[in-house]
């Protein structure tokens, strides 16, 4: 498999997963939506780093110039920084569940926004990767 088409399949993959992820999360019980929400996160987190890798390489061979090399790592920084933060979120909750305790709604309701972010931040990654050039392929 090609990284082109890795990548692709990667961003299919997440895009799916993150459209469905707010109605998952809220609708299934507190492991389930604590299980989802990591496995969104970690397609999010495998979908950034081939994005980076791919436009790296075409960086390195001359096929992604600085300009538009440097337009993309802005996009991965906005993207990187919410994925941090839906983390910090994630193991705040994790941790109060391993202690016996029940995360308040609120927390919930934060993780879910935060990790929601991070789906329309990936997007914009894949969306920038696409504008500056990055070839993408559909994976077949």
């Amino acid at each position: 498999m090609t990284m082109k088409r890795f990548t692709v399949f990667f961003a299919l993959a997440v895009i799916v997963a993150l459209i469905a992820a707010p109605l998952g999360i809220t609708a299934c019980s507190h492991d389930n939506w604590m299980r989802n929400s990591y496995r969104v996160m970690v397609s999010a987190a495998a979908t950034y780093n081939v994005v980076m890798e791919s436009a790296a390489d075409a960086h390195r061979n001359g096929d992604l110039s600085d300009e538009n090399f440097s337009r993309l790592k802005d996009s991965a920084q906005v993207y990187y920084d919410a994925y941090q933060k839906a983390a910090d979120v994630l193991i705040t909750v994790a941790a109060e569940t391993e202690k016996g305790g029940t995360p308040s709604e609120a927390l919930m309701r934060l993780l879910n926004e935060r990790i929601a972010r991070v789906g329309e931040l990936v997007r914009d990654l894949l969306s920038m990767a696409g504008r500056v050039g990055l070839e993408l392929e559909e994976v077949k």
